[in-house]
């Protein structure tokens, strides 16, 4: 019954990592298209550069690069909102008022 368990949460972790970009040299390759891993300390290692890492940090590093994608991104073209650099590490954003005076214009 646990090595049923222990192979089920393996493939769960194998369709959890289809596509792993490498944090190293940035190619997209799929570590498990050979089949589901054999063990939890199974080692996914990068096709161009030979990055290796476990499976628990390469899960790790999708989930946060799918939740903070790459910028730069692009200003919306009808913004009011001005982005300023401060210093290296300090940036200021001024937000314009709207100039609508809402429900309280009638009080």
């Amino acid at each position: 019954m646990l090595d049923g368990l222990k192979k089920g949460m393996l493939k769960l972790w194998a369709n959890q990592i289809r596509e792993f970009t490498c944090p190293k040299c940035g190619a997209k390759f799929a570590p498990f298209k050979d089949g589901p891993p054999q063990s939890f300390e199974a080692q996914i290692v990068c096709p161009s550069c030979g990055f290796s890492a476990p499976m628990q940090m390469a899960a790790k590093i999708e989930s946060e690069a799918k939740a903070n994608p790459t910028g730069p991104f692009e200003k919306p073209a009808q913004t009011k909102i001005e982005r300023k650099p401060v210093s290296d590490t300090e940036v200021v954003f001024y937000i314009p008022a709207s100039g609508r005076w809402g429900g309280m214009l009638f009080f």
